[in-house]
């Protein structure tokens, strides 16, 4: 089995027994894919891409950019923050699963293991997440477009965290992110 393949399997494990378990508890379990990635590595254009990839064979999904979820003042601490996000996409788990929306696909820069378990029990089921990948060069090239010098400012630090989170990673980079979603969607079985 390649290396890559491991944590989407044990994933899928882990999505089994959470799906036994929520039921048992009388809730709905959901699966989730989180796309992460360096800043301009394409997270929210492939997490749109991978919900209408999704939308194209009638399977009911959600994008959700977990920054709006979390998107508050200056005075709340990361662990605040990361409270407050995973508060929000309860909710919103919970609102999306009473219409029949058991698909769930998030996207977010995340840089600890903490943050990623942290998201995968509000997600209430399993929670599969994946590292975009993108030469350094063209994410500066894409965040210099975007006109935003905090966000080039704070990008060195986010790359660092990341590394050591040695999620499984998908390639995006020469390539459409509609390729980069079909790719990610099959590597967790969504798409055949």
């Amino acid at each position: 089995m390649p290396r890559c393949a491991r944590p989407v399997l044990r994933a899928m494990r882990h999505y089994t027994g959470a799906r036994e378990e929520c039921e048992t508890q009388g809730v709905t379990p959901t699966r989730s894919v989180l796309i992460s990635g360096p800043l301009g590595s394409g997270k929210t254009a492939v997490a749109i891409a991978a919900g209408e990839l999704l939308d194209e064979v009638r399977v009911p999904n959600a994008v959700i950019d977990l920054d709006w979820l979390c998107w508050a003042g200056p005075s709340l601490s990361s662990e605040q923050l990361l409270a407050l996000m995973c508060d929000n996409l309860e909710s919103l788990r919970e609102r999306y699963v009473l219409v029949g929306i058991q698909s769930l696909i998030l996207c977010r820069a995340v840089t600890t293991r903490h943050e990623v378990e942290s998201l995968r029990r509000a997600a209430g089921g399993a929670l599969v997440a994946m590292r975009l990948s993108v030469p350094a060069d063209e994410r500066t090239k894409r965040l210099r477009a975007r006109a935003n010098p905090a966000e080039l400012a704070e990008a060195p630090a986010i790359d660092e965290a990341q590394v050591g989170l040695h999620l499984p990673a998908l390639r995006n980079h020469g390539r459409d992110a509609r390729d980069t979603a079909g790719d990610l969607l099959r590597r967790v079985h969504w798409l055949s």
